[in-house]
């Protein structure tokens, strides 16, 4: 009769749970690379990059994928998860699987092996190493190394018994448990890879009307928001009174804090011709800063987009603290209004008919949009900025 209470001890399955955890993080860069390399055609970057080492090379072998249906790193993503769940099914309900030890050395076994096949064929084969696929080779084989440590019963019994494990409990939840989990992965991987081809998508309407422009903004003398040496530029044609201008604002705005280092941003004037308060507005902003209070005026006209008056101008400057003799004297003083008009021709001379438009690394972008499509256009030109040389 099976002794139900020779299961590995917590300290092992503790020690697994924690191992899997990086499996499952790295497991999710991987699907991420095979989508960045098949749908999105990006190089490597990063850890990634460099003498001996390509993710990219790795994710265009056959081995990257099963069957050619979804990448190989996703059924990674379904095993690591399997052993996390039967980790904690022992941790809290000790004695209550049988064989449980089994199953987690068949399982690590099965891992190592195939690990070692992946290796061979990476150093043979494929001529370089992915730093992810090798993490995770050594990964396995400590996995394999606790689990042969910690099963109760020593190595022996485990080989013995190796070819009985599917006929246990524990193996048939772990076969429940993976069914579910690959569902799930490949489901998740299906959903990224969707967004991945949407992305490139809107990557192709946007080459089609980078086509189209005459040239691309250059920052000039636009005042800067956000880190200087970012990777993504953002050059941004705007109008004051309008509310399309007024969402992106917010946008970027969230996207600048929650991302400091990502983008860095110059406004240029654009106050349309319908807009009868636009163009003071404009130049109300020129006059802060002056004051070295752009900014600050920037929010809080687009804060009362739809009450930009000019008798209102000085309380707002007031508001945020600037001298009102200067900047009421400013609000009529031809240089501020030329630094708008200069603005505004450029964009006529890029071909920009509207507003809001920006230009992303000199891709031009039309109309505002949302968060989650804009903070995807950023990470993609980040990509691209980060894989030239």
């Amino acid at each position: 009769m099976e002794n139900q209470e020779k299961t590995p001890s917590r300290k092992t399955l503790l020690i697994i749970a924690a191992c899997v955890l990086f499996g499952l993080y790295c497991s999710e860069h991987l699907v991420g690379v095979y989508i960045n390399t098949h749908v999105l055609g990006l190089a490597d970057t990063g850890i990634c990059k460099g003498n001996g080492l390509s993710c990219a090379a790795a994710a265009k072998t056959a081995f990257a994928s099963f069957f050619g249906l979804f990448p190989t790193a996703s059924l990674g993503l379904a095993c690591y998860a399997t052993l996390l769940l039967l980790s904690a099914v022992g941790i809290v309900w000790p004695g209550r699987t049988r064989r449980l030890g089994d199953t987690l050395f068949a399982i690590a076994l099965l891992c190592f092996l195939y690990s070692c096949m992946l290796a061979v064929v990476s150093a043979v084969w494929v001529g370089t190493f992915c730093p992810y696929c090798t993490m995770l080779y050594g990964l396995n084989t400590l996995l394999l190394v606790v689990a042969t440590l910690g099963h109760p019963e020593g190595l022996k019994t485990a080989l013995r018994r190796l070819f009985k494990v599917p006929a246990q409990s524990s193996a048939w939840l772990a076969f429940a448990v993976m069914f579910a989990a690959s569902a799930a992965a490949y489901a998740r991987y299906n959903s990224q890879n969707q967004e991945a081809v949407a992305q490139m998508a809107q990557k192709a309407a946007l080459d089609a009307e980078l086509a189209k422009t005459k040239g691309r903004p250059t920052p000039g003398d636009a005042v800067l928001r956000g880190f200087e040496k970012a990777p993504v530029e953002v050059i941004l044609f705007s109008d004051f009174e309008c509310p399309y201008c007024r969402k992106l604002a917010a946008t970027f705005d969230e996207i600048l804090e929650e991302e400091p280092g990502l983008v860095r941003m110059y406004f240029k004037h654009m106050p349309m011709s319908f807009h009868k308060n636009a163009e003071k507005a404009a130049v109300a902003a020129v006059c802060a800063g002056r004051q070295n209070q752009f900014w600050k005026m920037h929010d809080r006209l687009f804060a009362s987009n739809n009450a930009l008056e000019p008798e209102k101008l000085p309380a707002y400057a007031a508001e945020i603290g600037i001298d009102a003799e200067a900047f009421s004297l400013c609000l009529d003083d031809p240089t501020a209004l030329d630094v708008v008009k200069k603005d505004a021709d450029e964009a006529v001379k890029l071909g920009v008919e509207g507003t809001p438009t920006f230009y992303v690394n000199g891709r031009k972008v039309p109309g505002a949009m949302p968060k989650d499509r804009l903070m995807n256009l950023l990470r993609e030109a980040e990509k691209e900025a980060s894989a030239q040389p």
